[in-house]
C-alpha cells in the first residue's frame, strides 16, 4: 500500500494555518454550486465575526456564517427578512436554502445593490423599523447588559490577562447597577447594527440589511450608536445630524445622562469584537484591541479615536498580504487589504460590534 504525502508538512517545517477569508470563500463557492448560483468572481465585503460575498454573476449576496452560527438563528433571520418584507420595509429577500460547507452555514440573500442611502434617509429608515409592532416577528429579546457580561466570560485566556478580565467586569458592574436605577422606554423592533453598511438605496428607497442582531429591546441603543461613532470613532458630526433628524430624535441632545448610561456598554462590546477577533483570526488587529481596552480601563474622556473594523477587499486584493488599515472617518470607512477599493462602513465599529 502506498501512502500519499502530498499533503503532509515536510519534517523540520511548521504548519501554516489557512486564512479564514479563504475557507469562508471556499465554503460560498461550494454552497453556491450546490444552487446553481454562480460563483464566479465573488467580492468580499465583510471580513470580520462572518463573511459577506457579492456575486455579480449570481444576483445575490452570500453570507458565510462564523462557526458558532446556529441553524436555527440563520433560519430566523431569513424568516424576520421575509416578515419585514410583509411589514412594507424593505430588506432583502432571502434566495435559495441555507447551506452547510467546510463547517460554515451559508445563506443568501438578493443583492440590492453597492448603493447606501445618506443618513437622513437611513435615520428614517430606523424610526420605521422601531414604529413597527414586535407581533408577528420571531425574534427574540435583547439584552445588552447580560451580553456584555456573557461576551467578556466567554473570551479565551490569550485574549485578555486574569487582571484585565476582573478591572473590565467591576466596570460593566458599575455600569449595570447605574442603568438598572433608570427608567427605560418600553421595548420595541431594535437592529442592534447601526451603521450605513447595514442598508442600501435601492429604485424603492432605503432598504435594512443584515438581521443578525435584530431583536426586541430599548431602542435607545439604537438612537445612541450614531453618536457614539463619533465620539469613538470620529464620525462626521454633520453625518449624525443629518442621522438624527431623519430618525427625528437626538438622544445625545435631547437626554445626555441616558446616553452616557448606554455608553460603557457600547463601548465594552465594540472591544470585546475587537479582543476575541485579534486572538481568533486577525492578530494583526491586536493593537487596536489593546487600544480599546485601555481606553475603557483608564475611562478615558471622549474622544477616543478608535479605528473601524470590516476588513473589506476586492478580488484582486485578496490575495495581497493581508493588513489593518487605519482609514479616516469612522463607520463611514473601513479597515480595509491593501489596494481594496470597497469602503465599507464599520458592522458598527459600533454596533455590530456593540451588539
Amino acid at each position: 500500500m502506498t501512502t500519499d504525502t502530498s499533503s503532509s508538512t515536510p519534517p523540520g517545517s511548521t504548519a501554516t494555518a489557512s486564512d479564514p477569508a479563504d475557507t469562508a470563500r471556499q465554503a460560498l463557492v461550494e454552497a453556491a454550486r450546490e444552487q446553481g448560483i454562480d460563483p464566479a468572481n465573488a467580492q468580499i465585503l465583510q471580513d470580520a465575526r462572518n463573511w459577506v460575498f457579492r456575486l455579480p454573476r449570481g444576483g445575490v449576496v452570500g453570507k458565510v456564517h462564523s462557526r458558532a452560527a446556529h441553524y436555527a438563528d440563520v433560519a430566523r433571520q431569513a424568516r424576520t427578512a421575509t416578515a419585514l418584507l410583509a411589514a412594507g420595509l424593505p430588506t432583502a429577500a432571502p434566495v435559495g436554502r441555507i447551506a452547510m460547507a467546510r463547517g460554515h452555514l451559508v445563506s443568501f440573500t438578493e443583492d440590492l445593490g453597492p448603493h447606501q442611502p445618506g443618513e437622513r434617509q437611513f435615520g428614517e429608515l430606523l424610526a420605521r423599523l422601531h414604529r413597527l409592532p414586535p407581533t408577528g416577528f420571531d425574534v427574540a429579546p435583547v439584552d445588552k447588559v447580560a451580553r456584555a457580561f456573557d461576551r467578556l466570560a466567554r473570551l479565551r485566556p490569550t485574549a485578555i490577562s486574569d487582571a484585565d478580565r476582573d478591572r473590565l467586569h467591576r466596570l460593566l458592574e458599575d455600569a449595570a447597577d447605574a442603568y438598572r436605577q433608570a427608567a427605560w422606554p418600553k421595548p420595541c423592533l431594535t437592529h442592534g447594527d447601526i451603521t450605513l453598511a447595514n442598508s442600501a438605496l435601492t429604485g424603492r428607497g432605503a432598504a435594512l440589511l443584515d438581521l443578525e442582531t435584530l431583536g426586541v429591546g430599548h431602542p435607545c441603543f439604537d438612537q445612541a450608536a450614531p453618536r457614539f461613532a463619533v465620539d469613538a470613532f470620529g464620525k462626521d458630526p454633520a453625518a449624525y445630524e443629518a442621522w438624527a433628524a431623519g430618525y427625528g430624535y437626538d438622544l445625545a441632545a435631547a437626554d445626555p445622562r441616558r446616553y452616557e448610561l448606554l455608553v460603557p456598554f457600547l463601548g465594552a462590546a465594540s472591544c470585546l469584537f475587537y479582543l476575541d477577533w485579534a486572538d481568533r483570526s486577525r492578530p494583526e488587529a491586536r493593537p487596536e484591541a489593546e487600544l480599546r481596552l485601555a481606553t475603557l480601563l483608564e475611562r478615558r474622556p471622549f474622544p477616543w479615536g478608535w479605528a473601524p473594523v470590516y476588513v473589506a477587499g476586492n478580488p484582486a486584493a485578496d490575495h495581497q498580504p493581508r493588513g489593518l488599515h487605519r482609514t479616516a472617518g469612522g463607520p463611514g470607512t473601513a479597515l480595509s487589504v491593501p489596494h481594496a477599493k470597497v469602503p465599507v462602513p464599520v458592522g458598527n465599529t459600533v454596533a455590530n460590534m456593540t451588539s
